[in-house]
């Protein structure tokens, strides 16, 4: 075992360290084929303080949820069924803010094949209700899925565990205040103005908020010219735009009523 913290020790280093190496890559080829490895890296143990649960190799296990297809698929299993049983293991961040504040719950939900059952989506959700601003405002500092607007409500409104359903009572559960929601919305929406690939020569954008609801995905492709920028842009388009569907903000729901009339 202590070979194994070894390995653990030397793969932190390479990735966080203070002085970062360029091994790892090379020591992950080696550590993904090592099945008896990977299984140690996803056993409990208590902390340093003897309070809390954590895993052997909390390195490892960041990179199995984040190269998830090149590890055996019962590894990953194992580890996600720990994660959504332990509140300790999924609230694990390693590095903190400098980390984004992911966890290894938010990092779950990166992976969109990954199949949820109710158990796992209820859990998901009671760690969400717990974050500032919902409506059980239970908010801990202990709570560290995600510390900006793409934090795990946002994970799981894009997520297609949920149905537009559940996603609709959610959408109003995550957010008490209408006036923080509509400011979370726009700063998803401004995300997909500023990214990077929006940027052409001379600091000139390709596509502007006035029209970004309006183009269609031939039109945005003809603006990118590139098809798997083009999907990206146009996923997160249409995710603000069932947002507002779901939950419309303040002038869009004087005008529905002054439509109705």
């Amino acid at each position: 075992m202590e070979y194994f913290e070894k390995i653990e020790r030397e793969f932190y280093y390479s990735k966080h360290g203070y002085k970062k190496t360029d091994n790892t890559i090379k020591l992950w080829n080696n550590i993904k084929q090592n099945r008896e490895l990977l299984k140690w890296a996803i056993k409990l143990k208590k902390d340093k303080s003897g309070k809390k649960d954590t895993v052997n190799g909390v390195s490892i296990c960041e990179t199995i949820l984040l190269r998830y297809n090149s590890v055996d698929s019962d590894i990953y299993q194992e580890l996600i069924d720990l994660i959504y049983s332990n509140t300790d293991i999924a609230r694990i961040v390693q590095n903190g803010y400098s980390n984004y504040r992911n966890s290894f719950l938010l990092m779950t939900l990166w992976n969109s094949n990954l199949k949820l059952s109710e158990n796992k989506k209820a859990f998901a959700v009671n760690e969400a209700m717990n974050m500032p601003g919902t409506i059980n405002d239970n908010y801990s500092s202990n709570i560290v899925h995600g510390n900006s607007e793409f934090d795990i409500r946002y994970e799981i409104l894009k997520n297609s565990n949920w149905s537009i359903d559940e996603k609709k009572d959610l959408i109003m559960e995550f957010w008490a205040d209408d006036e923080v929601y509509k400011e979370t919305l726009e700063q998803w929406e401004n995300s997909i103005i500023d990214d990077i690939s929006n940027y052409i020569e001379d600091n000139n954008i390709c596509l502007e908020m006035s029209n970004i609801y309006k183009l269609s995905y031939d039109e945005l492709l003809e603006l990118f010219k590139d098809k798997k920028i083009t999907n990206r842009i146009n996923e997160e388009i249409n995710f603000c735009r069932l947002m507002h569907e779901l939950r419309p903000i303040k002038h869009e729901k004087e005008y529905n009523l002054s439509h109705k009339v």
